[in-house]
């Protein structure tokens, strides 16, 4: 499957995959005391699912922006757990690791493998509070072919 099929499949295939945790055996007792529910009840199980917190636009400014930045110079404080790709604690995903190595083997390919441009040289840069490029800074890829030997 192409890298354009996945990235047009991807969007549906996730909501599927996510898994669904439940807390189980609690009382509602228990979970009253987490906060103010409305006047309503807590229900018997609670489930929390990771994209519901990832997309909850009281927590990230346009949640479904892909915008790696936001993480490093928040406009307010992200609170813990409130991003976990990957989980959290003593149960975190044993993929965690593999997923970080693997994200730093395609990044060293790209370098070693690309020579960079950038698509517009002279792109303005806009302060909104930090400097920032005002086109994204789109870049040319072009491969760098093995030399022959002779």
């Amino acid at each position: 499957m192409g890298l354009n099929k996945v990235i047009t499949v991807a969007p549906f295939l996730v909501p599927r995959t996510v898994p669904v945790h439940s807390v189980r055996g609690a009382k509602k007792s228990e979970f009253a005391m987490l906060g103010d529910w409305g006047g309503m009840d807590a229900p018997f199980s609670v489930f929390w699912v990771a994209c519901g917190t990832h997309l909850n636009k009281d927590i990230f400014d346009n949640p479904t922006t892909f915008d790696p930045s936001r993480f490093e110079h928040p406009l307010k404080p992200i609170p813990p757990y409130a991003y976990v790709p990957f989980g959290a604690g003593t149960r975190m995903c044993i993929g965690t690791e593999f997923g970080r190595i693997e994200t730093l083997v395609v990044i060293h390919h790209l370098v070693i493998k690309f020579e960079w441009s950038l698509v517009d040289p002279n792109e303005a840069i806009k302060c909104q509070p930090f400097p920032y490029p005002s086109l994204n800074l789109p870049i040319n890829l072009k491969p760098i072919l093995p030399s022959s030997k002779i």
